[in-house]
């Protein structure tokens, strides 16, 4: 008899009928498996400048086009010393103009990183790449 053929004869002699968890570390099978988010961090920092560039737009600065902007999603790409900023226009349908709009961000681009820079803490501020939506295109 070989030892594979011996060891199910034991286990069928200590228990009625054999589970996937016998066998199992009682500390594996019954220990808590906590939710690990991938790049935690860099969402993190997104969260944080997403308020500030919210702020920054509502707040304080004068063009009539960038007041009527929010930041909608901020994703980092790849990691965090790039991101992703999704801008969405919540102003009247009727003064949407994308090419205007996005040379006026444009204008403002260094301010907005200087923003950032002052309301986070790190060493180098990442830069971004701006992408306009369609107020249409989008579901709240």
């Amino acid at each position: 008899m070989n030892s594979d053929n011996r060891i199910k004869n034991e286990k069928k002699f200590l228990c009625e009928e054999i589970n996937p968890d016998d066998g199992v570390d009682p500390r594996k099978y019954f220990s808590k498996v906590s939710k690990s988010y991938s790049n935690r961090k860099a969402f993190q920092l997104c969260k944080e400048i997403k308020l500030t560039l919210n702020l920054t737009f509502a707040g304080e600065l004068v063009d009539p086009y960038l007041q009527n902007l929010s930041v909608h999603d901020m994703k980092p790409i790849p990691n965090s010393a790039d991101l992703l900023v999704i801008l969405i226009w919540i102003g009247d349908w009727d003064y949407f103009d994308e090419t205007e709009i996005l040379s006026a961000v444009k204008k403002v681009y260094g301010y907005l990183r200087s923003e950032v820079a002052r309301s986070i803490n790190r060493k180098r501020v990442p830069a971004f790449s701006i992408r306009l939506l369609n107020p249409q295109e989008v579901k709240l």
